[in-house]
This record gives structure tokens, sequence and C-alpha cells, in this order.
């Protein structure tokens, strides 16, 4: 909530008006009570508690020689006893905050409590400033805490979006506005930027205090993105969202599982820290969704057992084989991945992400069939369709994988992440591939067909290229 909004929640309604007129001049009603003055607008037979009656009027207080709040009311009653002033037909009217912006407000009908200090408005009032329209049913202002509160539904603008929740509670003095089940939608307005994508904020409740609103039991959904957590604050300063506590987030190319996500919208940026899962969905999949994210438990390269059967294979075995050891169906399968840090830029045409704190890869191909891979650090350009793989300086902990027993280690690894594009490219490789006495290594269309005379003997020893 901006310094104005908060000027605005200080004077909800046009309760803190009155509540001036009433109480901050001796010129004021009180006196007109007390010397009872205006006896010739009294109504003929009024009833015992009826004091004064005064039509079509302008309420006005001043700050100094400065017009601070104003009103129109088509009628007031004083009571007899002075402790209670009924309002009728509010209209036209407005005030000023500190900052010298003008808030407007009307209501059908009000009544203020002269000794508590209390305002209620049981007939629905409008409030309307320079970020909110908002329309309630009934609302209190406690005079001697500054507290207002509003029972039942709240409906209107907020911020440039729409707005829904109910039961408010305002601490004028704090500017602080809580509530219960809430939605908002809309495009969120930040001063100096432009506006970008519309988004939607649901949750159990929210408390909004200095530009800065906090969600519990959040959701935020924009057409690229669906972001999930125990607690969600999204500050219109900076002009982030921040979810914390079992945080799901859905995107385009992936889903993810961590303890803290910080999406800054103007770089369409996400930053994951806390264990993060993700999971690379299947290129045929590009609509974020809600679905289950499997966590990934971090295992030992050791004790993997691979799951190649005993030979004679046959070829259809053997096309299973190559399909492992390729790069080209790489985004057919959904890859699973665990680590402590993910930063990734989603917008279109510019997507990317670093993945670090020893991130772990698990991609399963159906029958038992799998490959994994291990690295420092990991780098992939969604436009590009690049994976990177890095080792620690003067290390070579990039290892690769799979069901077949081929394990193979570099300093560097590069693969295509792109439909129907063989390529690994690797730095100071070495490993094992475990084929078959008749087996060669994975055909390509550069591989002579079996039966012809190769160019070259079969690859043997150490598998790389570079």
């Amino acid at each position: 909530m901006s310094r104005s909004t908060k000027q605005v929640f200080k004077t909800v309604g046009f309760a803190a008006v009155v509540v001036g007129i009433l109480g901050a001049s001796g010129y004021g009603i009180m006196r007109i009570m007390a010397t009872d003055s205006l006896q010739r607008f009294r109504e003929p037979g009024p009833p015992p508690d009826q004091g004064l009656v005064v039509r079509d009027f302008e309420m006005k207080t001043y700050n100094g020689d400065k017009l601070v709040a104003y009103a129109k009311v088509d009628q007031a009653i004083i009571r007899k006893d002075r402790s209670q002033m009924d309002l009728v037909g509010i209209q036209e009217g407005w005030f000023l905050t500190q900052d010298g912006e003008k808030i407007d407000f009307e209501a059908e009908s009000a009544v203020y409590q002269v000794f508590s200090k209390n305002l209620l408005a049981e007939q629905g009032a409008r409030l309307r400033g320079k970020d909110f329209d908002l329309k309630v049913a009934t609302f209190t202002y406690q005079g001697n805490t500054e507290v207002v509160s509003v029972e039942g539904k709240v409906t209107g603008t907020l911020f440039g979006g729409e707005f829904e929740t109910e039961n408010i509670r305002i601490e004028v003095a704090e500017g602080r506005l809580t509530s219960g089940t809430f939605s908002w939608q809309g495009t969120p307005q930040v001063e100096g930027q432009p506006q970008r994508t519309s988004w939607n904020f649901r949750g159990a409740t929210i408390e909004t205090v200095g530009g800065v609103s906090t969600f519990t039991e959040g959701i935020a959904t924009s057409s690229d993105t669906i972001i999930r957590g125990k607690k969600i604050v999204f500050d219109r300063n900076e002009d982030t969202i921040t979810a914390e506590g079992d945080v799901k987030y859905f995107g385009v190319d992936a889903n993810m599982t961590c303890a803290k996500a910080v999406v800054t919208r103007r770089d369409r940026r996400v930053l994951l820290t806390g264990r993060v899962n993700m999971l690379i969905k299947p290129e045929t999949e590009t609509a974020p969704k809600e679905v289950e994210i499997p966590p990934l438990k971090p295992f030992v390269p050791d004790e993997i057992s691979v799951n190649r059967p005993a030979a004679p294979r046959d070829e259809a075995q053997r096309k299973q084989d190559d399909e492992i050891r390729g790069t080209d169906n790489l985004r057919q399968f959904p890859i699973a991945i665990i680590a402590e840090r993910v930063e990734y830029f989603y917008r279109r045409g510019e997507r990317r992400a670093t993945i670090t704190g020893s991130p772990q890869a698990r991609q399963e191909l159906g029958s038992d069939r799998w490959r994994l891979v291990w690295s420092n650090r990991a780098e992939w350009d969604g436009e590009k369709d690049r994976l990177k793989l890095f080792s620690r300086q003067g290390a070579k902990d990039v290892r690769m994988r799979n069901s077949l027993g081929d394990d193979m280690r570099a300093t560097f690894i590069e693969v295509s992440t792109r439909k129907n594009e063989d390529l690994l490219s690797a730095k100071d490789a070495e490993g094992t591939m475990n084929l078959d006495d008749d087996e060669d290594l994975p055909r390509s269309p550069a591989t002579p067909p079996p039966g012809s005379s190769p160019s070259a003997p079969p690859l043997q020893g150490p598998i790389g290229r570079d």
C-alpha cells in the first residue's frame, strides 16, 4: 500500500471527518447542543428523545484557515441527551490526507455516538481514492482506538484490480489493513514501471501496510506462472512476489518445489532456494498446470545398480539402448532435478536457468530405463535448447550414468535439449560403455549401415568428443 493509500485507510469513510467536526472545534456542534441556539429548527412535537433536526446543510472542518474536510448532509438529528447524532444522506463528501490528496466518500446514513466517539454506518457506504473504490455494507469506527471494523462483504477496485474480501480491520495509526478470505485480479500498478502481465492473488487472509501485502495460504497466478505458498508477500515498492513455506512453482517449461521463491516481475526472474526439486516438462507441455511434483531422493553414484538385461539382445532392445544413449529425445520425457538454488528467467525470448548447489538429475524413459547426471553447476538455455554442465575448478565431477551400465566423467559436458537433435560435447572425458561383443556404438545418420565397410573402426576406450 502506498503512502497515499495508507492515509486513505487512516480516514476510512467519513468517520474521521465527523469526529473532527464534532470534537475538534470549540465552535462545533457540541457548543450548539449545549446552547440549543438552533431551537427554531426543531420539528413540531418531536419524540421525547429527539432534540434538534437540521436539513440540507454543509459540514466543514478546518485546520487553521485551510479547509480539510467537507460534506453535504440531507438531514441530521441530535438527541436531547446529546449522546448521539443521526446523519442521513451524506454525499459529495471529501477530505484531504496529509499529502494533500482528496478522498471522496458517501453513505446513506450513519450514527455518531458522542461519548464513545464511535461511528456506525449500517446502510452501506462508498469510499473512493487514488488507489481504490470500495463498497461496504456496514462499518464501525472506534474513535478512542482509531480502529475501523467492517463486517461482511467488501467489493470494488484496489490498486487498479478487482478486489473482493470480507471482515476488514483497519488499525488507523499504523495504517495496517487485515481481512479474511480475499481475491484480487488485475495488472499490478507500480510507479515508474510499465504495465505487465495480469495476476490473480487469492488467500485465506491478507495484511497490507506500507506498500507490502502479505497473504496466508496464498496463490498467485498469471498466464505463464502459478505460485503457491504458506505465505506470499507482494511488495509494490520493489515489484516483487516472495513465497515461503512449502512453495510450489508451476511454469511454462518447469515445475518446482522449494523453501523460498522470489519473483522479480520487472526482470521476469525467479530465484528458488532451499532444497529445490525441479521437474523440466516434456516439450509437448507448454502451459502452467498444477500437478504433483515427485520428490527426487539424493543418490550416490556408486550405489546405483544397472538394469541391463543379459545377452543376447535383439534389434528392438538395441534400439532402446540407442534411445538411452542418444540426446535427441531429452525433451520427450520429464527430467527430475534436485539442487540448492535455481535462478530462472521466464520471459519469452530470454528463457534460461542457472542451477547450483551440486545439482543431480534423473530421467525415466520407461521399462526400467533411466539416465542420471551429476555436476557442480548447470546452465540451461531455453531459447537455444542447450544444457551445460560444469565441474569445480581442477576437478572432474561431471558424471553421466545410465541403466545400461555406461559411466562417463568429464570437466564439462554440453547436450542439446532440442527435439530430434542428437548433440553431446564433452571436455576431458573418460569412462566406460557396456557393449555386447557384437554391438557397435549407437548408430546415427552418419554411421554406415550394418554390412558396409566403415571408414574408421568403432571408438574404443575412454568416451569423449572435442
